[in-house]
């Protein structure tokens, strides 16, 4: 929604206005395939090489999401 008005107070000054409003929700993906990562949880072994926890946060409304 945006709303702009222009007040003319001479010919030679003029004097705009606008008031807008965004709403674009939540966050969301076609396919509920959301994820995020935590660097705190990343754990890495140098000594073995491996990766012991990857740090994705995955959000609990992924159809494909590992339970627990």
């Amino acid at each position: 929604m945006y709303l702009q008005d222009k007040f003319q107070v001479t010919p030679t000054l003029s004097i705009s206005a606008g008031v807008r409003y965004d709403w674009d929700g939540g966050l969301t993906e076609k396919y509920g395939r959301l994820f995020n990562f935590d660097p705190k949880v990343y754990s890495y072994s140098v000594a073995s090489d491996t990766i012991n926890n990857p740090g994705f946060i995955i959000a609990g409304t992924t159809p494909t999401a590992p339970r627990a």
